[in-house]
């Protein structure tokens, strides 16, 4: 895919500069999802169906990723980034995150929860599930603290980069911009040059 030259490419130098609103943006993210995770908690802890129990781990483990990825994928933006004004785009900051691009993105939390869901679905089947001795089980532990790891790793890389770019950026191929400096950007690159524009990717 190429880029469309344009004479104003470095007139939005804090187009980058998301660090805080990415962190407010994850702040609301967790808050809209905050009932469905107090609803599956409650529902795990009083449940005695099998059946039941299967489908509310699977929701449980899933819902989140699921929405980051459809987001992300369908407009570049969650609803805290739509808030906090911040938008993904893919690394030549021209299109919205491919699905397989948006994946990329949350490749450590769906990582993650496909082993505890793993775990937890395994206990069921084993009839050894309670949600209580399973939040305090040692692989389960082991695997939260991985995350944490990989959490920090995250953040520390954003200040590795010119643009900011998260360790999951650089494995997904994307890149987070200011939404309002995008657009305009976007604006100046169609008057410079309206003709010529890249094919909408594959």
């Amino acid at each position: 895919m190429s880029t469309v030259p344009y004479p104003a490419a470095n007139l939005f130098p804090m187009k980058y500069a998301t660090i805080w609103r990415r962190f407010w943006a994850a702040l609301l993210d967790f808050l809209v999802l905050l009932p469905i995770l107090a609803v599956s908690i409650y529902t795990k802890r009083h449940i005695q169906n099998s059946f039941l129990l299967v489908c509310c781990i699977i929701v449980s483990y899933s819902y989140a990723n699921v929405y980051m990825i459809w987001m992300h994928s369908r407009t570049g933006q969650t609803l805290g980034k739509m808030v906090t004004g911040v938008r993904v785009l893919d690394k030549d900051e021209l299109w919205t995150p491919t699905l397989r691009e948006a994946f990329l993105m949350n490749i450590g939390n769906v990582v993650y929860s496909l082993c505890l869901m793993a775990m937890a679905l395994y206990a069921v089947a084993s009839h050894t599930y309670s949600q209580q001795g399973f939040l305090a089980n040692s692989a389960h532990k082991t695997l939260t603290h991985l995350l944490e790891c990989w959490i920090v790793a995250d953040f520390i890389c954003i200040f590795c980069n010119r643009k900011r770019r998260s360790l999951h950026d650089l494995i997904a191929g994307t890149v987070v911009v200011r939404d309002r400096d995008y657009v305009l950007e976007l604006g100046l690159r169609l008057q410079s040059n309206p003709t010529t524009y890249p094919a909408v990717p594959e």
